[in-house]
């Protein structure tokens, strides 16, 4: 054997110890034996995108929240549309006024203001093909939090 290829218990306790290391700081994502043992499946299952980039992303148990916090308003009173969530589409909305005019909305969303109303809408967030259980967190925006959490 050469020193360049370590053997196959190496290999594999390697991959254990980078994969758990992996898995507890980013993803509850369920790892397979088979994942493990396939080192092609391994990467594939942690390389896995979870959460919109400029979303925070945090794990609990198998739940995964993919939030927005401290969220800055336009003013106190907002009102968050979450109904196509599962269609990847949020947003939240205020009655536009000389004080809201300068608002900037937060990363990832596009400002609009329609009928004196501006609206911070979130397009085309990352919703994973398996997800279940897919919740909304639209009741936490006054409070500066924004999201959606979903189990695996």
């Amino acid at each position: 054997m050469s020193h360049a290829e370590p053997n196959k218990s190496i290999r594999l306790a390697m991959i254990m110890i980078v994969s758990s290391l992996f898995i507890a700081s980013t993803t509850s994502a369920m790892i397979t034996w088979e994942d493990i043992s396939d080192p092609a499946k391994l990467m594939a299952k942690l390389t896995q995108k979870r959460c919109p980039d400029s979303f925070r992303f945090s794990t609990s148990g198998k739940t995964i929240y993919c939030l927005k916090s401290k969220v800055e308003l336009p003013t106190k009173s907002v009102t968050a549309q979450c109904d196509d969530v599962a269609e990847g589409n949020m947003s939240f909305s205020w009655k536009s006024t000389k004080k809201t005019k300068g608002y900037k909305c937060p990363q990832g969303a596009k400002l609009k203001v329609k009928k004196g109303t501006g609206h911070c809408v979130f397009e085309g967030l990352f919703i994973p093909e398996d997800v279940k259980r897919l919740q909304p967190y639209c009741q936490y925006i006054t409070k500066g939090y924004f999201g959606y959490s979903y189990s695996l």
